[in-house]
This record gives C-alpha cells, structure tokens and sequence, in this order.
C-alpha cells in the first residue's frame, strides 16, 4: 500500500476517532457540572500513566526489533511482545484490583470503587490491543487497524450518549469505555490466540532490556503531562483541573491532527537506520512542520470556537489554549527529532532524558503553583519539555547525526512565537496571516518531493500495466 493511501486510512481513522472525542466534549460538559469533571479529568490522567506502564514499552519494541536487518524471523519477534503484553496486563491489573481500596485512597478528589474498576477494566483492554496494532501499522495492513480502532470510537460514543440521557454523568463515560473496549479486546484476542508462546520469553534478554527502559522512560515522560494535573486537583481544585483539562484536550488536537502522519512515520523511521533513501531527516522535521500548522490554525479558530459551543463555565480553558498548544510543538520537537536515542544504547538514552526533565518539572511546579497558580503549573509544563526536547535532539544527534534542516525548524521556532504573541495580545488576525504564510512556505519547500514521489507512482503504475501486456 502506498504512503499516501496508508495515510488516508490513518487520517479517517484519527478524524473519526479524535473528531468524535472532541464533539463530546461539549455535549458531556452540558451534561455534567464542572467540579465533576474535574473528577473524570483526573481519572482520564490516571489511565495516562497506568497506560503507559500496561504497554510495558512493546509498541517501540515491536517496531525495533522487527526492523532489525538480523531479525530472520519478526514472527518471532510478533509472539514475543504479544506473550509479554498478555502476561504482563493481566498480572498488573490483578494487583491493582488487589490494592484497589488503597490506590483509590491516592486520588486528590473523590472516586468511588466501581468508578475505579471500570477505568481498571478499560486499561486492560486497551494494553491489550497495542501489540496487535502495532504490528498492523508495521505490516501495513492499516485496514484491520482502521476497522477496530474505528469500531471502539463509535460503539464508545453510542453508548456514552445513551447513558448520558439516562442521566448517568461520567459513570456514563467510564462504563462506555469498558463495554467497548472489552467487545473489540475480546476479538483481537480470539484472533491472535497463536501468537502466544511463554517459550520466546526465555530467550530475549535485549528485548527485555529495550522494552522495559522504554516503558520506564515512558512512565516518567507521565511527569510532564499528567502530573500537573494530580497538583492541579491537590492545590487548586476540580474547578481550575476543568478549565485546564479543556484546553489541555484542545492542546492535544494539535498533536492529533498529525498522528495519520506519525502512525504512518513511526512504523517506518527505523527502517531507515539501515536504508538512508527512507530519508528520516526530511520526514522528521516535516512532522515539526505538520504539528505547528495545526497549532496555528488552532489558535486562530478555537476561541471564536468556544465560545459557541462550551458552558460559559468552562470558557476560563481560552486562556490557557495558547500555552498549550505552544507545549504541543515543543513536544513534538522531542518525539520527531530523537531516532538516535531509541536505536543506540539499547534505548536507555529516553530514560534519563525523561527522568532530568521530570525532576525540572516537579521543581517548578511545586515552586511556581502558589504563587502564580495555573500560569506557574503551564509555565513549569512548557520549561520541562523544553528541556526534554533539547535534550532529546542533542543526545540523538551525538549518537547517530542526522542532516536536520536547520532553516525549516528555525523558521517553525520564528513563527511559533509570533504566532503565540499575536495569539495572547488577541490579533487573531494575525495569526491567521501567519498561518497561511507559513502554510504556503510548507507547500513550496515540499513541491519537489510530493513531485518526485508523485512521477514515482505513475511509473510504478506504468510497469505494472505493461508487465500485465
């Protein structure tokens, strides 16, 4: 399958999904008062970091281990991290169930126990199907992926909406995300019932290493965005955790409306260690690209946005968007321009990178939240992952260099802070010149390769019309 016809796939599936979440966010905030969903929001940062534990690193691992030229057999590498996920899913949610009464007791706000084992219920599922999907996007067989993926969304939806009119509040929203994901959980596992084999576990020593120092980075990367919000709830309240957590989800669009280009991108990017003409520099920095173009156009049309379709409760969150959506870029900064990291050193370089950004961040937060309140809590998220982002370009660049173009991403830095100054002064004019400027700027830099690219098909497709003559 092609780039672009992959590409397709991930986008419907990204808009179907995420589009989804964020028209839900207005109808469940009308049915909802704002100090619950503070409730439901930190519950939501809770799955983030449990998340980030259950998949024990092995989405990466998957796609490491298999791209390696001295894998003969990447089934074997498919049962390994498929066995493992199994194993170690089951086992952490049990414990958890375990100590439910006490983890519960952890929680800044109020969480009643059956709200606790349904978030318990949707977390095994959804580790669950990160190896399956994986290996979907490494194979290419984006289809299968866009058909569950795509069917956990909608049935989710449905039944949240049937549960919410049944005035059920955000039991209605945790009770939806068990149902769904256990239904399509339950298909995944009857399908790939062979790949499990609790031999491949004797025999992989690297593979552990890799994927447990990847979780672990993992683990800590939750520090920088899920922390603040467990702070937040202690310190300011439910009310302030809303109001962030909206532009936080909006803040998180950004990085959504690339992820059909970095669900397509990352499932190659290693390949490229042993095959340059895959041509990772160039990818990377137009993912950067991709992230500040919808961070742009985000700035110029949420407030306007907003104010249409959210509670006059909730409007506080336009303040923070800008922040937010400057954090999203940063970020990215991090995730696309770090290869080095992830293939040398057996992936251990994240763990520490992670692990200084996160003390930056909890320093600053606990320091700055008195004082400031929110502003010092999004100023402390935006210092750390900007330590975490430089970090991250220059330990990857020391390991394995890449040819980065220093003017494209010193261009996206320029009109990343232009786009914030107009944003905070309120010339939302401005920022929709910057926008479409640097929108333009993309098209003429990319022409040649989507050219190139394009003349490369129409040959492909020539062959093959004379091979069938």
């Amino acid at each position: 399958m092609t780039a672009l016809k992959s590409m397709a796939y991930y986008g419907i599936s990204v808009a179907i999904i995420k589009g989804s979440s964020l028209i839900m966010l207005p109808i469940t905030t009308s049915f909802v008062d704002i100090a619950s969903y503070g409730v439901l929001n930190l519950l939501s940062s809770f799955v983030s970091i449990a998340g980030l534990i259950l998949t024990l690193g092995l989405g990466e691992s998957l796609y490491r281990f298999a791209s390696d030229k001295r894998s003969k057999r990447p089934a074997d590498v498919y049962k390994w991290c498929y066995t493992v996920s199994l194993v170690g899913c089951f086992s952490l949610v049990f414990i958890a169930y375990l100590f439910n009464d006490y983890l519960i007791s952890l929680f800044p706000l109020e969480v009643e126990t059956y709200q606790f084992n349904w978030v318990l219920t949707t977390l095994l599922c959804s580790a669950l199907a990160t190896v399956p999907y994986a290996m979907w996007r490494y194979q290419g067989q984006v289809q299968k992926y866009f058909a569950f993926a795509v069917g956990v969304s909608l049935v989710q939806t449905v039944i949240t909406l049937v549960l919410l009119n049944m005035g059920m509040g955000i039991d209605a929203v945790l009770l939806s995300g068990a149902l769904s994901n256990a239904f399509f959980t339950g298909i995944l596992l009857l399908v790939h019932r062979r790949l499990f084999s609790l031999q491949v576990l004797q025999k992989s020593v690297v593979k552990w290493q890799y994927s447990l120092s990847i979780m672990l980075a993992s683990c800590i990367s939750f520090v920088l965005q899920g922390s603040e919000q467990w702070i937040i709830a202690s310190k300011l309240g439910a009310t302030s955790l809303a109001s962030y957590f909206i532009a936080a989800q909006l803040g998180v669009a950004v990085s959504i409306a690339v992820e059909p280009y970095k669900l397509w991108w990352f499932a190659r990017r290693h390949k490229s260690v042993d095959n340059p003409d895959i041509n990772n520099p160039l990818f990377s920095v137009l993912g950067v690209e991709l992230t500040l173009i919808s961070a742009l156009v985000m700035m110029a049309v949420m407030p306007l946005l907003l104010t249409y379709i959210m509670p006059e409760a909730y409007l506080g969150a336009i303040e923070w968007l800008g922040w937010l959506c400057v954090v999203a870029v940063i970020k990215t900064h991090a995730e696309m321009l770090n290869l080095g990291c992830y293939v040398k050193l057996g992936g251990k370089s994240p763990l520490v990178i992670n692990a200084i950004a996160a003390v930056c961040m909890l320093c600053l937060s606990l320091n700055l939240v008195q004082p400031l309140g929110l502003l010092g809590i999004i100023i402390s998220v935006a210092l750390s992952h900007s330590v975490r982002a430089i970090l991250f370009i220059v330990v990857s660049q020391k390991l394995l260099p890449q040819a980065y173009s220093r003017f494209r991403l010193l261009t996206v830095g320029t009109s990343l802070l232009a786009g914030f100054i107009a944003y905070q002064t309120a010339s939302f004019g401005a920022v929709v010149a910057i926008t479409c400027l640097y929108g333009v700027s993309v098209l003429v830099a990319y022409k040649d390769l989507y050219l190139e690219r394009l003349m490369r098909s129409i040959r492909r497709h020539q062959t093959q019309a004379v091979g069938k003559l």
